[in-house]
């Protein structure tokens, strides 16, 4: 995930929303992370990046389809 105090912490589970928001263009991620002594606390916001591989899928507006 990344760095906080000089220490790294390691992802234990990723979720990520399979739809997008239309109109903010957000998608949803849950992260799941080690925190063994506790520094992490609630209502603090991590800067993170994330790296996927790129799929070819067909996308279908859902009008479309009966």
């Amino acid at each position: 995930m990344g760095t906080y105090l000089n220490r790294s912490y390691q992802v234990k589970e990723i979720n990520i929303s399979p739809v997008m928001d239309p109109l903010s263009r957000k998608i949803e991620v849950k992260i799941n992370i080690s925190n063994p002594d506790y520094l992490l606390k609630p209502g603090m916001f991590p800067k993170i990046k994330l790296w996927g591989e790129k799929k070819n899928v067909l996308l279908v507006p859902k009008g479309a389809v009966v």
